[in-house]
């Protein structure tokens, strides 16, 4: 899968014309980090692609993880399972960490 076509399925569960359905792990994790689906479709509205697609031979889909802003304003990662036939999969959401900076050198 390339990454427009993973864009072009993303669309598509935003539209609702394709399920997203929520991974135990996603819901429990959605609960302890207090998001809502809302949230989530915030994410996949505007987002940018961290990493994937990548097939998933064990699961048999393409994982994509995004990062975007959800409804509180709270920098956040979603990650995707997508399938081209049938529901896609919420895997989990997390807050985004705050990058890395590298140490100033001193002149």
């Amino acid at each position: 899968m390339t990454r427009e076509e993973a864009e072009a399925l993303i669309a598509r569960v935003v539209r609702d014309e394709i399920g997203l359905q929520r991974s135990l792990h996603a819901r429990d994790r959605m609960v302890q980090r207090d998001y809502t689906i809302l949230d989530v479709l915030a994410v996949l509205e505007n987002h940018t692609v961290v990493r994937g697609p990548h097939w998933s031979p064990e699961h048999q889909d393409h994982l994509i993880v995004l990062r975007g802003i959800c409804t509180e304003g709270r920098p956040t990662r979603v990650v995707l399972a997508l399938r081209p036939q049938g529901h896609c999969l919420l895997v989990t959401i997390m807050p985004t960490r705050p990058a890395r900076r590298a140490p100033r050198e001193d002149s």
